[in-house]
């Protein structure tokens, strides 16, 4: 079984196999796949949709007053997947320490490398992902502070 070749203690834990931890000591990772199962998983389809969505922009010149149309992804996505990336990170984050906290006792030390591996590739993606969509945000707002801007000066 996988949780024996990786060693995988906390999946182990929570599933209730016998020779790992009482489930209880995870209670809090129960929230987490609640969390996961009813939050991320969705909003991670939503995402993938919204971003492949070559939606048609609308841009509308304020001095020309031309409009034209750029195929983009879809901006409104923005800010559910930086609610998503943000929740996937700090969800992960905990497992990641008490991954790394735990004694050779419990796993090997190349049991550990690997679940730090696993776990940390998927904590890489979601931390990239909350910094990048929220630079998104920070641009689009600064964007609209700009056009604001001039409009006023006008």
């Amino acid at each position: 079984m996988a949780v024996e070749t990786c060693g995988d203690f906390i999946a182990g834990s929570v599933m209730g196999y016998s020779g790992y931890a009482a489930p209880e000591k995870y209670s809090w990772l129960l929230t987490f796949i609640r969390l996961e199962i009813f939050f991320q998983v969705p909003v991670f389809f939503l995402g993938i949709r919204g971003l492949a969505k070559g939606q048609q922009r609308r841009d509308l010149s304020p001095h020309i007053r031309i409009a034209h149309f750029v195929p983009t992804d879809s901006r409104a996505i923005y800010v559910l997947l930086l609610i998503y990336a943000s929740s996937a990170t700090t969800t992960i984050f905990p497992l990641l320490e008490e991954i790394y906290n735990a004694p050779l006792a419990t796993v090997t030390l190349s049991q550990k490398q690997g679940l730090l591996a696993s776990y940390g590739s998927f904590f890489a993606v979601c931390f990239f992902m909350t910094v990048d969509m929220a630079q998104r945000l920070i641009n689009l707002v600064k964007d609209a502070q700009n056009v604001q801007n001039k409009i006023k000066s006008q």
